[in-house]
């Protein structure tokens, strides 16, 4: 496991000067619900409300048929028979993945085989529900994802750094001549000046 200090480490650029790979975390939780600005005072148009409501509706309704034809399709799945044979082969297989990958607690294994030799009396086939209610209890539902080895962030392959960037910059490519107009308006404009505009954005509340 990474130590707790990592995050912080990996803003160091001294430490860390390129960003080691790894898969960025889901955005479906990190969901923004309401958020305020003191110093700043909005204004609403009906016009653009009426259609921000109508657009909100439509993502709603659909959400709510989509959830409603998955939640259908869950239940069906539920209802399907599976074969007594193949399910204690998923088991068994499922077991010596977790084991290998180090994922897997004792107390877990052991519990694979008391429900592999409880599966193996009873009869020929199963629903597919009863199965998925005995991966839960002993912990390998279909949430549980085996990963690999975990390999840590220092041992990692790299990407390429800042300074390694621009300089592969083709010169009179867009990206060269974009950076450097941006470069010359920073200098254009001064430390002093940019330090205010961020200032007055900050007592506004938009930042």
């Amino acid at each position: 496991h990474e130590e707790p200090e990592i995050t912080k480490k990996l803003l160091d650029m001294q430490l860390f000067p390129q960003k080691p790979h790894f898969p960025k975390a889901s955005e479906i939780p990190l969901v923004l619900h309401e958020c305020r600005f003191d110093h700043l005072n909005l204004y609403w148009q009906p016009e653009n409300l009426k259609r921000v409501q109508h657009h909100l509706e439509k993502d709603w309704e659909y959400s709510i048929l989509k959830a409603t034809r998955l939640k259908n399709a869950i239940n069906y799945l539920s209802t399907v028979e599976v074969q007594k044979n193949d399910v204690c082969e998923m088991l068994e297989k499922l077991n010596r993945t977790a084991i290998g990958n180090n994922n897997f607690i004792e107390k877990g294994a052991e519990l694979t085989m008391k429900e592999l030799k409880r599966i193996k009396t009873g009869p020929d086939k199963m629903l597919w529900g009863d199965v998925i209610s005995t991966l839960r209890e002993i912990g390998m539902g279909p949430e549980k994802v085996l990963s690999k080895k975990h390999v840590l962030l220092k041992k990692r392959v790299l990407d390429k750094s800042y300074y390694d960037r621009i300089n592969d910059l083709q010169e009179g490519s867009s990206k060269f001549i974009r950076m450097d107009k941006h470069l010359n308006m920073k200098k254009d404009i001064g430390e002093g000046e940019l330090s205010k505009f961020y200032a007055g954005k900050y007592a506004q509340g938009s930042l």
